[in-house]
């Protein structure tokens, strides 16, 4: 019986956000006349379920890091030490 009650309460508080929030872009000047937001309030029946949304996970960025460090080692080559000591050299001189 406490658990129902508390997801009353919790769906209730959803739903007045929910409200608070479309009536607010409601009030916009230009978000009100917007095609979304106007086939949204018009909509019969549930709406479509988004597809091609994604949460930003710790493994998605370490995925990340990882992809750009593989490519950052595609596009780079290895230096022996006598090479970056010449290189090194050659852009003191420049300056």
């Amino acid at each position: 019986m406490v658990i129902n009650f508390i997801h009353f309460i919790r769906c209730t508080c959803n739903a007045r956000v929910i409200t608070r929030f479309v009536n607010g872009i409601a009030k916009h000047p230009d978000l009100k006349t917007d095609p979304s937001f106007v086939d949204f309030l018009e909509v019969d029946g549930d709406l479509p379920r988004a597809t091609s949304t994604s949460a930003l996970s710790s493994a998605g960025v370490l995925r990340l890091f990882s992809r750009v460090g593989d490519s950052l080692g595609k596009i780079t080559y290895k230096m022996d030490e006598a090479d970056v000591v010449i290189m090194l050299i050659s852009l003191c001189t420049l300056l």
